[in-house]
C-alpha cells in the first residue's frame, strides 16, 4: 500500500502547470514534482505516521514531532534548489 500517492497526484495536478506557466525549466519541474511528493509520507499529518504508530504500539504525536524535523530541512531544500536551479 502505498499511501503517498495522494500527495504525489495532488502535487503534480497544481504544482507542475503553475511552475509551467510561470516558465520553470521542465526538468527542474519535473525533477520536484516527483521529489515532493516523498515529503507528504514524513509530513504531518500522514496516513501511514497513523497507521505505522498502531502496527508498532508507537506514540502518534511523537511519530508527528519526529516527522517535523526532516519535512521542514527536505522542503528548505527543494526550495534553494528550485531558486537556485
Amino acid at each position: 500500500m502505498r499511501v503517498g500517492r495522494g500527495d504525489d497526484g495532488n502535487i503534480r495536478q497544481r504544482g507542475r502547470p503553475e511552475m509551467d506557466r510561470l516558465g520553470y525549466d521542465q526538468r527542474l519541474s519535473t525533477g520536484l514534482v516527483a521529489c515532493a511528493g516523498s515529503l507528504g509520507v514524513i509530513m504531518p499529518p500522514s496516513i501511514l505516521l497513523i497507521i505505522f504508530g498502531i502496527i508498532t504500539e508507537q506514540s502518534i504525536g511523537k511519530l508527528f514531532m519526529a516527522g517535523v524535523i526532516p519535512s521542514l530541512i527536505g522542503a528548505l531544500m527543494f526550495m534553494a534548489s528550485s531558486m537556485g536551479g
